[in-house]
Order: structure tokens, then C-alpha cells, then sequence
């Protein structure tokens, strides 16, 4: 009967927080952006930040006809909706350091036919975030030099091909995974330009198979060849402690990871080169030896109406041998995440062949028609690792269109047709989704 209870509260809540999405979009969608600051005195700030989305989901053939796990419904379609109020404060000390911390809760739902994997309509409210820190400001040369920080937060490596976040604690809102943490985390941050590095020890929950790991990250700044935002050159190390999940315990992961315009003092900073790769090793009870890696040129035509960029990626990762017996070749996601359309995972394939047994050649071709609007085009081509036969290919057209500092919608249609590996796995339908969305900040 509690539990019962608990469901209801938790559905009549969520169903109260998504008709003000809807309403709150609306009504900001004619304001201007103002700032969410509570209290600022004495050195002490208190912020209060307020995020929400929805997006509807219609999947047609999915899986290539095969249809949804577990109904298999060939036509599903689904939505989902989540809300984040947050507050967040600084205190800055007379010596110029500074104490921060965060804490956020989070209501996420999911209604319709469920997503592709699940018929399930889950909905779950929790903690998202909950941490403090401290920053040396100026108490050395280099300002805030030290950055130490614990609790539940997220944890970024370079752009989030290797480690982003665990995910959620509930599978409601597949698609749009708002939880952006770890279930508890220890972070050293050190700030020593042009260098800077993170010693983390980070911990997943039990959806995420309750996962300890620790490691360091380095990274190398040059301004003069920057690119994406990202550190010129970048290594990480990172060993899982304990964990669940096969293989895992003990289980080595390297990443080396470079990004830089190579013509910079040329003057064609437009055109950049980003290139990463990830290497799993154990031995032991279950030897693992796989990995993975991506390759990507671009080029920004800044001077250029619309100023379009157009890049090319490679990505592989390993699938396991069936030759050798006692040693797994597949590459298993570490805590990969990412944003924006084309970030890692494409609409269609990604979604059922994830980051294992296979290589993508991807095209894009974004363009910003305004500072408030941008559209794009991608293409995929997904090829198998082990066998070398062509899974299928894939057309994604996606458009963003930002209101106000306060609201943002969008939406992509995507297609996929499927080649010799699908045909044999799912079905010979081709394939195709509509995603729609609205976010709301604050």
C-alpha cells in the first residue's frame, strides 16, 4: 500500500510539473531572462536556477520491423519530461578563497509506449546533485589554482567520449537523461596553466553497476593551435576498483586525446583536427583486452553566410573475437555521454548497436541561418567489427531554434536503411523517428 501510495504522489507531482513546462514555456517565451539571485552580502551568494524539458518520440518500424523489445510493436511512440530546480551558493573568505556548493533535485517521467528496449512507463524523483568545494582563489600566484571537491556531481573528460556521467538512477526519460552525476565523487582539481590535471575517485550506483573507480586526468593548453574549447593534448588513466559489472573489476582504461587547428599560424584557424582513444585491459577471471577511438576533421566557414561547418568522423569500437576464447575484445562503454545532434550517438543505429562491434563514418553539415537558429544534416555509415559486413546507413535532419535566454525547442527526423548484419538481426524494413522538444531555463 505505501509503495502503491508513493507512485501516485510521485505521478500526480510529475503530471503537475509537466503541465507547467508547457505553460512556463509559453508564458517565458515572451519574457526576457532574469537573474535567479536569492541573497548577495557579506561575501555570501545564494542562486536559485530552475530547468526543464519535454520531448515526444515517434519510432516507426522499429528495429527494422522487428519491432520494440519485449511487445514487439513495430510503431511505438513515447514521451518524456523531466524538472530540475537547483540551488547553488558561493562564500568567499577574507583570504580570497572561496566555498561552493550545489544541490539539485530532479522528476523525470516517461509516458506512451515506453522506448525501444521497454514498454515500461517509469517515473522517479531523487537527488541529482549534492556537493561542496573549495577554491584557492588568490592564495597562490596562479588564481584558484586548487579546486577540491565531493559529493554527487558530474565529472567531464574532454568531450565526453570517455567519461561524462553514470546516468540515472531509473530508466524513465531514455532519450533525454537528465541526471548529470555520479553517485558520489572525490575531485582534485589543479589549475596550473598551460596545464591542468584531475585526480577523481568516482562512484556509480546500482543501475549503473555500483562501480568505483579512480584515476587521474592531464591535460596541455595552447592557445595559439585551440580547438572546440578542448585541451591540445590530454592523457587519462583510470583503473575500476570494484564493480559488479563482468570483467570490470580491476579493469585498466587509458585514454590519450589530441584537438588543435594545424594551419593556426597560417591564419586558417577554421580548420581543426580532434582525435581520441580509449584502451580497456584486465586480466584475471576475465581477461579484456578492446578498444575504441574516433578521428575528426572539420572546417568552420566563419566568413561565410550562415557560417556552416562541415566535418568528417571516424569511429570504431572493438567487438569480441570468437577465436579467442578466454580473452573479451568488446569494447564496453565506460561513462561516455555527450550533447548536441551527432555528439557519439546517432538517432537510429546508435540506439540499436550502441558502442560496441562496430565503426561509423559520419558527415555533418551544420549551418546558423541567425544567432537564435541552426540546422543540419548528418550522415552515417555502420559497418560490423568482427565479420566486416555493413550494418546499415543513416540520414538525420535536425533544426534548433533558441526563444529567448529562457527557452529553446527543436527536433530531428531521422532515417535508417538497413544492410546485410540488421537484415539478418531485426527485420528489412527501413526505419525512421520523430523527435520534438522544448527546454525550459532559468
Amino acid at each position: 500500500m505505501r509503495s502503491c501510495f508513493k507512485s501516485v504522489v510521485t505521478a500526480t507531482c510529475l503530471a503537475v510539473a509537466i503541465c507547467a513546462i508547457c505553460l512556463m514555456s509559453l508564458l517565458f517565451a515572451t519574457q526576457t531572462a532574469q537573474a535567479g539571485n536569492i541573497y548577495d552580502k557579506d561575501g555570501f551568494k545564494l542562486d536559485f536556477s530552475f530547468e526543464a524539458a519535454a520531448i515526444y518520440i515517434k519510432s516507426d518500424n522499429t528495429y527494422f520491423g522487428a519491432g520494440q523489445n519485449i511487445t514487439s510493436k513495430k510503431d511505438i511512440y513515447w514521451t518524456e519530461y523531466y524538472i530540475k530546480p537547483s540551488l547553488s551558493s558561493t562564500y568567499t573568505l577574507g583570504n580570497s578563497t572561496t566555498i561552493y556548493a550545489n544541490l539539485a533535485a530532479i522528476g523525470q517521467a516517461t509516458r506512451g509506449d515506453g522506448n525501444i528496449n521497454s514498454s515500461d512507463n517509469g517515473d522517479d524523483m531523487a537527488i541529482d546533485k549534492a556537493y561542496i568545494g573549495w577554491k584557492s582563489g588568490k592564495l597562490f600566484e596562479t588564481e584558484d589554482l586548487f579546486d577540491l571537491s565531493v559529493g554527487r556531481q558530474n565529472f567531464l573528460v574532454g568531450r565526453g567520449f570517455f567519461m561524462y556521467k553514470q546516468g540515472g538512477d531509473d530508466p524513465s526519460a531514455y532519450w533525454l537523461a537528465p541526471n548529470s552525476h555520479f553517485n558520489n565523487t572525490a575531485i582534485a582539481r589543479i589549475n596550473w596553466k598551460p596545464v591542468r590535471a584531475d585526480f577523481a575517485w568516482v562512484q556509480t550506483n546500482e543501475a549503473s553497476s555500483d562501480t568505483q573507480s579512480y584515476g587521474v586526468n592531464i591535460e596541455y593548453f595552447n592557445e595559439q593551435f585551440a580547438a572546440l574549447d578542448q585541451a591540445t593534448l590530454a592523457v587519462a588513466y583510470f583503473n575500476t576498483a570494484e564493480s559488479d559489472k563482468s570483467g570490470w573489476d580491476g579493469l585498466d582504461v587509458y585514454n590519450i586525446r589530441a584537438n588543435f587547428a594545424p594551419l593556426a599560424t597560417m591564419g586558417m584557424s577554421d580548420l581543426y583536427i580532434s582525435a581520441e582513444y580509449v584502451k580497456q585491459e584486465n586480466s584475471g577471471s576475465h581477461d579484456v583486452d578492446a578498444d575504441a577511438y574516433f578521428a575528426e576533421i572539420g572546417y568552420n566557414f566563419s566568413k561565410v553566410l550562415w557560417t556552416p561547418k562541415l566535418f568528417y568522423r571516424y569511429a570504431y569500437f572493438s567487438g569480441d573475437d570468437p577465436a579467442t576464447v578466454t580473452t573479451d575484445e568488446s569494447y564496453q562503454y565506460y561513462f561516455e555521454g555527450g550533447t548536441g545532434w551527432g555528439t557519439w550517438y546517432t538517432e537510429i543505429l546508435g540506439d540499436y548497436y550502441g558502442f560496441n562491434n562496430n565503426s561509423q563514418n559520419q558527415i555533418q553539415l551544420e549551418v546558423h541561418p541567425s544567432e537564435s537558429l541552426s540546422a543540419g544534416i548528418i550522415y552515417y555509415s555502420m559497418d560490423s567489427d568482427e565479420g566486416n559486413k555493413k550494418i546499415g546507413d543513416e540520414l538525420n535532419i535536425y533544426a534548433d531554434y533558441v526563444i529567448n535566454d529562457w527557452v529553446s525547442i527543436g527536433g530531428c527526423y531521422a532515417w535508417a536503411s538497413p544492410d546485410a548484419v540488421a537484415k539478418s538481426e531485426f527485420g528489412f524494413d527501413n526505419a525512421q523517428k520523430i523527435e520534438l522538444y522544448t527546454y525550459l531555463y532559468f
